[in-house]
């Protein structure tokens, strides 16, 4: 295995024996809170029992409509739906860890260990729907596709068929 595979198989092999288990039952108390209308953003600190100082990590969530966030990222002309960053600081130890920190204020973490981007779970929600009634349309997702490599510095010189 190249040493790419060796690192995406080590980090599906701690997303799926270590991280996913423990947010099984926060996961579902928030969402058991956010059905009766209560949302959590700030919950108590975890208790720390072990006697490490822990790491300082600062996370930048995105929100799909959250009233409370610093920056606004997109606006779609409407007063419908935006994207909004907040940055948060969470104190990481073993007794802490981020990905629980997170999901406890209803946000899932982009990484394992020390993510720096997070999203919220209603913004997961959206696009796991999204997806599910998405018309499948080849043309958009490979312009979608093409464009967004595009930007990355490929090039295709392969001309539209039509």
């Amino acid at each position: 295995l190249s040493c790419h595979a060796h690192q995406r198989s080590a980090a599906a092999q701690r997303w799926d024996c270590d991280v996913i288990p423990v947010l099984v039952h926060p996961y579902m108390a928030y969402i058991c809170l956010s059905q009766q209308g209560q949302y959590c953003t700030d919950p108590p600190p975890i208790k720390c029992s072990c006697s490490c100082r822990g790491v300082l990590k600062q996370v930048t969530a995105v929100y799909m409509d959250h009233k409370d966030s610093f920056h606004s990222v997109l606006d779609l002309k409407s007063d419908h739906f935006s994207l909004d960053l907040e940055y948060i600081k969470l104190q990481i130890c073993p007794c802490a860890p981020a990905p629980l920190q997170l999901v406890q204020r209803g946000l899932f973490p982009c990484s394992p260990v020390y993510p720096a981007l997070a999203v919220s779970l209603e913004m997961l929600e959206f696009v796991s729907t999204l997806f599910l009634h998405l018309a499948p349309n080849e043309t958009a997702w490979s312009d979608a596709l093409t464009t967004f490599l595009a930007r990355q510095g490929h090039v295709f010189e392969a001309q539209d068929s039509l």
